[in-house]
């Protein structure tokens, strides 16, 4: 068995998840008091969040691809995650994608906010995530929290004309406007086709 660091549906608690199967995320939650089968859908208190659209001289664009520890469902995002305290949106674009995919990123405009309302782990998180194009400088070494690991199936690298053909999900669904929109308003775009 495998130990995971889950959040709890008490807001502010994680406490630990044991996975049956072998040593990977793959498996089923056995321990955890709310998860018995049916997911618990629970809203999340409001964050200030970001993430960072990076395209490369290809027209492709950097995703993740994760799987829920709740339920298994995979999808692909673009890199991004909380803001922390007295960090700006710029600096928090920098740092997560170097945290979550290993590129250190040029940021190309200005963050545009965009609704995004997801599930993970049997929350729902709603509300504005700041997008900002991007490309990518130069790779180095990733450095995922602990606690991301186990959900974290990759990196990819997707053509732009390919999104609406994705066989894996991508959050937020509406992702290919919020492409269109943060390119729209760059002046340094790649001129990516979005069709």
């Amino acid at each position: 068995m495998m130990n995971d660091l889950l959040v709890s549906p008490t807001p502010g608690r994680i406490q630990r998840a044991q996975r049956t199967g072998s040593g990977s995320a793959h498996g089923k939650i056995t321990n955890h008091p709310s998860w018995t089968g049916t997911p618990m859908t629970q809203t999340s208190p409001a964050r200030k969040a970001v993430r960072a659209l990076v395209v490369n001289g290809r027209d492709e664009l950097l995703l993740i691809h994760w799987e829920d520890p709740l339920d298994g469902h995979e999808i692909l995002e673009p890199p991004g995650g909380a803001v922390e305290p007295d960090e700006s949106l710029e600096a928090a674009l920098l740092r997560e994608t170097a945290e979550e995919t290993g590129w250190d990123i040029q940021l190309c405009g200005t963050p545009r906010p965009h609704f995004r309302k997801t599930t993970w782990a049997g929350q729902t998180y709603e509300g504005t995530e700041w997008f900002c194009l991007a490309r990518p400088l130069t790779a180095s070494q990733q450095a995922l929290e602990t606690y991301e690991r186990p959900w974290f199936r990759g990196v990819k690298w997707v053509p732009i004309d390919h999104l609406h053909v994705s066989q894996i999900p991508l959050e937020p669904p509406h992702l290919v406007s919020v492409l269109k929109d943060v390119m729209g308003q760059s002046p340094d775009s790649t001129g990516g086709s979005l069709s």
